[in-house]
């Protein structure tokens, strides 16, 4: 299974140095005085997207934001995969496929493992704004990064104002789900949560879950949430689902290709009801900024090998 990388990755080259693709190439094999910042990307892009098998989280024991959940202590006749959490899944993808379209806040953590085994927890907020079938914003901002991600239905732009540099390139996709494929496959561009439109889809069979366990009742920021617990190949991941609409309210992902079990959770606050205004998908680049080509990840990656022999 292919873990998808955070766009962060893909948006870190500035102005003085080779178009977008070539730099995150370079920097993979020699980080430098930007280590934490390229260690951190790599972090977010362990967890915060699946492609090809659809979503891949399970169990972890993680504490809910409100009172531990009663966990009933499993029987030998116990199901490995219970019915009950398979339909809660089901539900949620029903519900968030239903969407016409929303802003979504994502307050997430991420736990950055150091050479020595010392875990790093650093936040990582994420905003979405969606309107279905064929715009998307994403936004991504900390003190020391920012980063947004713009499609307005046929093109999609890059763009790092504290750099102030932008790429922007056309693309045939004509709905979000055949972007997020287009721009990992072919840039290696892949968005934070892309389980978000996977969900409820073919590309997230249920076939794939070999664990699947309903833990118990619980609260996330006030709303009464039904905890759930999965499994896939190389991931375990939770999620609490909404008893009131059916969405997701939080997510504990642990993956396994690490030694060291970095663990990824993100709290979810949903805005429904708000059409998001047109003029979130309009980008118009500052006279001062400077665009950067966007290179096919296939390119870059021959670029590179070519100029470092």
């Amino acid at each position: 299974m292919k873990l998808l990388q955070a766009v962060g990755a893909c948006l870190r080259r500035g102005p003085h140095g080779a178009a977008w693709g070539q730099e995150r190439q370079r920097r993979a094999r020699h980080p430098g005085s930007r280590q934490s910042e390229v260690m951190l990307m790599q972090a977010q892009g362990r967890f915060t997207g699946w492609r090809t098998v659809g979503i891949a989280l399970a169990m972890a024991c993680a504490p809910t934001f409100a009172a531990e959940p009663a966990i009933a202590e499993p029987t030998a006749a116990a199901p490995v995969v219970d019915p009950v959490a398979i339909g809660a899944l089901k539900k949620m993808g029903a519900a968030l496929v239903a969407l016409p379209g929303f802003t979504l806040q994502s307050d997430a953590s991420i736990e950055l493992v150091l050479d020595g085994g010392q875990k790093i927890e650093l936040d990582q907020p994420i905003r979405y704004q969606v309107t279905r079938p064929d715009k998307l914003r994403v936004d991504i901002v900390r003190h020391d990064f920012e980063r947004h991600v713009i499609f307005d239905g046929s093109r999609l732009t890059l763009w790092a104002p504290k750099e102030k540099f932008y790429a922007s390139t056309p693309t045939e996709a004509g709905t979000i789900a055949e972007l997020l494929a287009n721009a990992s496959e072919r840039y290696d561009i892949d968005l934070p949560l892309t389980d978000l439109f996977l969900w409820g889809t073919d590309a997230a069979p249920v076939s794939a879950i070999t664990t699947a366990l309903h833990v118990g009742r619980s609260m996330v920021d006030g709303d009464a949430v039904q905890q759930y617990a999965f499994r896939q190949p190389g991931v375990d991941w939770q999620v609490w689902i909404s008893d009131a609409t059916s969405l997701p309210r939080k997510l504990v992902i642990v993956t396994h290709d690490d030694p060291a079990l970095p663990k990824f959770t993100t709290r979810l606050d949903w805005e429904t009801k708000t059409a998001v205004a047109d003029e979130a998908f309009a980008f118009t680049p500052p006279a001062d900024a400077t665009e950067i080509v966007l290179v096919p990840v296939d390119v870059a990656i021959i670029d590179v090998d070519t100029e470092e022999n």
